[in-house]
């Protein structure tokens, strides 16, 4: 399987994700949010309300990046935000459950859309057999008392 592939089996279904970004003194600042979509080429997309202190985060630092986490995956992706107001994008990925943040709906003056276009993508993987096969290492160490050897995570890096 090809790492892009990878990746995108690794966050597909994750619909929150913490958003990191960097204060005007340099602190990084993370918060979940909810991921409205996730674009096979990297370019992810959150409602916010335009009041909202990271909005003056990311105006003065675009940088930022995104955590994705499973029960035994995780992936990042990093890149740059913009903020849209477009019409048309608001309406594309408009979601019920953002009524009681925006009651005027996809007109609410508050809404806007943080676009993360990713640049590149990191996942680990420590599912599967891989998992199997540590539990079987781990139980015939503790029947030894040696220790078990670390299997390999899948790991792997996307570029966008």
């Amino acid at each position: 399987m090809d790492q892009a592939k990878k990746f995108q089996d690794i966050v597909a279904g994750i619909d929150t994700v913490i958003l990191v970004s960097a204060r005007r003194d340099g602190t990084l600042h993370a918060r979940p949010m909810a991921l409205a979509k996730l674009e096979p080429n990297g370019r992810a997309y959150f409602a916010s309300a335009i009041d909202s202190p990271k909005i003056a985060e990311l105006d003065a630092n675009p940088q930022a990046v995104a955590t994705f986490q499973g029960a035994k995956t995780f992936a990042t992706l990093s890149g740059t935000v913009a903020l849209s107001r477009d019409a048309g994008l608001i309406d594309s990925l408009w979601q019920d459950d953002w009524a009681p943040w925006f009651p005027g709906g996809k007109t609410d003056p508050q809404l806007c859309i943080l676009v993360l276009t990713g640049t590149i993508g990191e996942y680990w993987d420590s599912s599967g057999l891989k998992d199997v096969a540590y539990r079987l290492a781990a139980i015939g160490a503790a029947m030894t008392g040696g220790d078990p050897a670390q299997p390999r995570e899948d790991h792997g890096t996307v570029t966008f």
